[in-house]
């Protein structure tokens, strides 16, 4: 694995040279300092010290970041980026590398949000950094703690993210694609300590304004441009009982699993809220009422389900998209609630190599299907409601000569140790949702009066 540190500098001849001492050369084939327009010796200490120096005059840690990716040779597997100005314990590296060479990451991001000493984060960056996760959880269900600066990234998986920001968004731009495009992203603790010499961002007045305006600029730029141009299509039934969960129905009776039914689709909806406005419910609402479900938010789009069958209203729905000038669309059920919005980035992020993106379930249907163009072609001929559904579907891809991408297997809520199995992995990951523990609840006490 050939790795490559990359580290932008301007004004940082002080601290420089004991930075690129304390590198663990036997984890680097090599160290390139970008001089981003420094007035003092940095470029000098930089070539004494054995690193490669890049120029760029023009002021931007994006700027210089960038810069020095265009330096890197073909061999590079890995990039590391770390500050020049000694804040970062370069010694800390194999930390970073560990999970990319065991094949467990594509970007690990160095967090110091444990082990930063005393004075090395200001408030104001503390504050910056929480809000910034806070931002990037709520747009995509990702968990990060810091925005830290010394991280390390596979080149193939860099590339995918098309890195364009110049100043201060280049990190959060870096969390913000990594989510969209479902790359394996994973933090690691790492120690951080006060910088030599005086910040230019943080220890400034001016400097922390325009970096929080950045970065929060930045989050917004990259969320609305990839949402520019899709839609996500949520296809549910209305909750009668009988008419939904009829394999829980045997176990848990009629009432009971409409509950679960109902439960199910409150939990995808709130974890898709971010997705409200580029969102089109499709409901199947077989008394036909005037109006959408009361439990349903009128802050969600309905349309009524057309077609015969399930590929007819898959069909229809996805050429009604099309038709209205989006580029991509994804389809899910509402039977799969442990769906996150980086599941749905991620397959929106497939789209843009594939004509059709598909998740299989373990019980031989999808949880979710995208595509990139009308295909009403794909949905005819399956044996719907089978488990030949997901196998008949890529079978139909391929005769039709499609570009497929298939997403990690998962499961849909059908049986009683699906539900339990949903239940587990949410207890698993702290989750205090009020729908699951409605579900918890409905399973343990077994039968149910359903609410009209």
């Amino acid at each position: 694995m050939s790795v490559a540190v990359i580290i932008p500098a301007r004004n940082e001849a002080a601290a420089l040279e004991h930075v690129l001492r304390e590198i663990p050369r036997s984890h680097v084939q090599e160290v390139f300092v970008v001089d981003n327009g420094s007035t003092d010796a940095t470029a000098d200490v930089a070539r004494q010290g054995g690193a490669r120096v890049v120029s760029e005059p023009v002021a931007g840690y994006g700027r210089a970041c960038l810069a020095g990716l265009a330096a890197l040779d073909d061999t590079t597997d890995v990039v590391v980026f770390m500050d020049g100005d000694r804040s970062d314990y370069p010694e800390d590296l194999p930390l970073l590398l560990a999970p990319i060479s065991e094949g467990r990451a594509d970007l690990v991001i160095g967090s110091r949000t444990a082990h930063a000493q005393r004075g090395s984060l200001t408030p104001q960056q503390r504050f910056g950094n929480w809000l910034a996760c806070r931002l990037l959880r709520w747009l995509y269900g990702v968990r990060y703690t810091d925005l830290g600066p010394f991280r390390a990234i596979r080149r193939d998986a860099l590339r995918r993210l098309q890195m364009r920001d110049q100043a201060f968004g280049w990190t959060v731009e870096m969390q913000a694609k990594a989510a969209q495009v479902g790359l394996r992203a994973v933090e690691v603790p790492v120690r951080y300590r006060p910088r030599i010499g005086r910040s230019k961002i943080s220890g400034t007045l001016s400097g922390t304004v325009r970096a929080g305006w950045g970065i929060l600029s930045t989050i917004a730029r990259v969320a609305l441009a990839s949402r520019r141009n899709r839609r996500l299509l949520v296809f549910l039934k209305e909750p009668v009982p009988g008419q939904v969960k009829t394999r829980l129905a045997a176990d848990l009776g009629a009432d009971a699993a409409c509950e679960v039914y109902r439960a199910c689709v409150e939990l995808t909806l709130q974890r898709l809220a971010s997705y409200c406005k580029e969102t089109l419910l499709y409901l199947d609402q077989p008394s036909r009422r005037p109006n959408a479900p009361a439990w349903l938010s009128n802050r969600w789009a309905v349309r009524p389900q057309q077609g015969c069958d399930l590929g007819e209203r898959l069909a229809e729905a996805t050429q009604t998209a099309f038709a209205r000038g989006v580029q991509r669309v994804v389809v899910i059920g509402t039977d799969s609630p442990w769906l996150q919005p980086s599941d749905i980035e991620q397959a929106f992020a497939a789209l843009a190599e594939a004509d059709v993106v598909v998740g299989p379930a373990d019980d031989g249907g999808y949880y979710l299907i995208g595509l990139a163009r009308p295909l009403p072609a794909l949905f005819e001929d399956i044996s719907w409601s089978t488990p030949q559904v997901c196998a008949q579907t890529l079978a139909r891809a391929g005769t039709l000569g499609l570009r497929v991408t298939v997403l990690p297997q998962r499961y849909d809520l059908d049986v009683r140790s699906d539900v339990e199995r949903f239940l587990a992995e949410e207890r698993s990951r702290g989750s205090t949702s009020a729908s699951v523990r409605a579900i918890g609840q409905i399973m343990s006490q077994g039968r149910v009066a359903c609410r009209s």
